[in-house]
């Protein structure tokens, strides 16, 4: 088990570390959980383990969805906050605290979640997971290498950099 765990973690930083590859703290949620279905399909999970799953992606969907319901109030607060007159903008970054430890504290809630099915995977089950993850590594990797790559496109890396055409849209912080 602690083996298993230790090839992962060190698959995990191999992958993040490579030359093409995207780093782990890169990877989105919502990218990821929209991959699921392929490697669920895979894993022919018996009916505990379907179980499992099921409930892992209910509760990763529900907090997604209440992370982006909280983000978008946010948002909009901050664009009243910041248009009132001798606005203190330690009040500001009180709220936009008060986000990231939310946040925090879900992200941990669904990792716990997703280590728990992992757990109940046999090694083959989870050999595919590892495949998986170095998988989506890769493919965010070479597909931010390449929209970088490509004449004509911007990269918009880093925390905070926006697309222009995504200014109408809530900032996501």
């Amino acid at each position: 088990m602690n083996k298993l765990r230790f090839l992962l973690i060190s698959l995990l930083c191999f992958a993040a570390c490579s030359v093409h590859a995207m780093s782990l703290f890169d990877l989105r949620a919502d990218a990821l959980m929209a991959r699921l279905p392929e490697l669920k399909k895979s894993l022919n999970l018996n009916a505990n383990q379907q179980i499992l799953w099921q409930q892992s992606e209910a509760k990763t969907r529900s907090l997604m969805r209440a992370k982006e319901l909280r983000r978008i109030k946010l948002d909009d607060l901050v664009r009243e906050m910041v248009q009132t007159p001798n606005v203190e903008l330690r009040d500001i970054d009180a709220k936009l605290d008060g986000e990231r430890q939310a946040a925090q504290l879900e992200d941990q809630q669904s990792h716990e979640t997703w280590l728990t099915m992992f757990d109940a995977l046999d090694d083959k089950q989870r050999v595919l997971v590892q495949e998986f993850l170095y998988e989506q590594l890769m493919r965010s990797g070479n597909e931010e290498k390449s929209s970088a790559d490509s004449p004509g496109t911007t990269s918009h890396k880093g925390r905070g950099a926006r697309n222009p055409a995504d200014l109408s849209k809530p900032t996501q912080f």
